[in-house]
């Protein structure tokens, strides 16, 4: 029995440890204690910002909008039936020297149909509008910024890491100087970041909330988002879709860094990947031309 006893009392020290702030910030020294929730600092929040939503790096308020007019126009068209709802059983309710109204709503059929459309146009309508004209603005091929100033980077996520590549010095991909890193995409603030991103396996859902994107990344075809983060940090990187058994793993962090660090970051990366080219190494050689779908 002490034995027994032992073990459970050792297997929960061990499981409180393992979740554990320090231990966290441990296993994930890049992470931003106020940006990152993995590293324990989201439970010392107050609830109203606990689950209020991500911070927006980008200075964009299209994606936000939308949001809003989702939530506020359900929650007042909820309630406006609620209160109807309420009314009508007080008001119609059984009480002394009166039987209860009962009704099969024929009579009542054009008031129905006058809430329907109402609630219709403002929810649904708008929400199509919404989403047309933040899919012209943000998700276009045509709309992708471009030139030499735009950061460009590939993106292959698998079964269950994410994989960039960037161009190295000479500004062409499938060169020995590409820089390929796993779980993290460090990006200069104040530029345009343009993504391509294919998937290598299964359908993996690219999302970073504070930069308000998120888009599929789907096997032998190639889609594309980009943004222009404002602020400097740690960000997360999530799957937004059900990918597998270990989906909890597929997690990367977004490093968004002072353009001259990045420079920096980018010159002595692209030497380093230069020097360990190993063209035997078919692992490290994925990747497209860019622009080619």
């Amino acid at each position: 029995m002490r034995i027994v006893l032992g073990i459970l009392l050792f297997c929960g020290t061990a499981s409180l440890w393992a979740q554990s702030k320090e231990h966290l910030h441990t296993s994930h020294p890049r992470a931003e204690e106020h940006q990152v929730h993995a590293a324990g600092k989201k439970s010392d929040l107050p609830l109203w910002k606990k689950y209020a939503p991500p911070e927006n790096i980008t200075g964009e308020h299209e994606m936000d909008q939308s949001f809003w007019w989702a939530t506020w126009a359900t929650i007042i068209c909820f309630s406006v039936l609620i209160f109807f709802l309420a009314y009508s059983i007080w008001r119609y309710r059984e009480r002394p020297g009166r039987n209860a109204f009962y009704t099969d709503g024929k009579a009542q059929k054009k008031y129905t149909l006058v809430v329907d459309v109402l609630f219709f146009v403002l929810v649904d309508c708008f929400l199509i509008y919404f989403s047309v004209r933040d899919v012209k603005q943000f998700f276009y091929a045509d709309k992708a910024p471009t030139g030499p100033d735009v950061v460009r980077i590939q993106v292959m996520p698998q079964q269950w890491v994410w994989n960039f590549r960037y161009p190295g010095s000479d500004g062409e991909f499938g060169t020995p100087d590409d820089i390929v890193t796993v779980n993290e995409m460090r990006v200069p603030s104040n530029r345009d970041i343009s993504l391509q991103i294919k998937s290598k396996d299964v359908i993996h859902g690219f999302m970073i909330p504070e930069a308000r994107r998120q888009i599929d990344a789907i096997p032998g075809t190639v889609t594309r988002i980009w943004f222009n983060p404002k602020k400097n940090g740690d960000y997360e990187i999530a799957c937004m879709h059900l990918c597998g058994t270990s989906h909890y793993k597929m997690k990367a962090f977004l490093k968004v860094m002072d353009d001259n660090y990045y420079q920096d970051w980018r010159k002595e990366q692209s030497v380093w990947a230069k020097t360990k080219y190993d063209p035997n190494n078919k692992k490290l050689h994925w990747g497209w031309q860019w622009g080619i779908n």
